[in-house]
């Protein structure tokens, strides 16, 4: 794993070295990424295809990343013989399709429910817009009495 981020605010990222290398020197290949400080939950993406070729070529883990492939279920893959080819690669979280006709949930939010709630809308503007009137008529009459 490689440390990134800042003070108090660390990021990891999951990469395969060459272990006759210093620890801090160039990596292989990016596997994936470790956000432990991210909160309601600490965030963890792995690309599973490439973690399974990496072990079935005799890659050994520390243990931090061993716990965190067990976690997420890659030994048990490696375990039960699963062949990195017979994986179908996911998009990641970020790269996630938008559905047609909207923009997400973002669309969702700003889209009436109900046509009447769009309408209902409609004519507390125009009431909002008639109260100062009446507010300033009131104040006149006031002042001329």
């Amino acid at each position: 794993m490689k440390r990134g981020g800042r003070i108090h605010a660390p990021f990891y990222r999951m990469v395969v070295m060459d272990s006759r290398n210093r620890n801090r020197g160039r990596e292989i290949e990016q596997i994936g990424v470790y956000h432990p400080c991210v909160r309601p939950e600490p965030v963890v993406q792995i690309n599973v295809k490439k973690a399974l070729e990496w072990l079935y070529k005799g890659a050994q883990c520390s243990d931090t990343v061993r716990a965190i492939l067990s976690d997420n279920g890659v030994f048990k893959a490696f375990a039960e013989g699963v062949k990195p080819e017979d994986i179908v690669e996911t998009p990641p979280l970020e790269e996630a399709p938008v559905p047609p006709g909207g923009t997400g949930e973002a669309a969702e939010e700003a889209a009436p429910v109900e046509e009447g709630a769009a309408e209902a809308g409609e004519v507390d503007a125009e009431e909002l817009a008639e109260e100062p009137q009446a507010d300033a008529e009131a104040a006149s009459k006031a002042q001329d009495e």
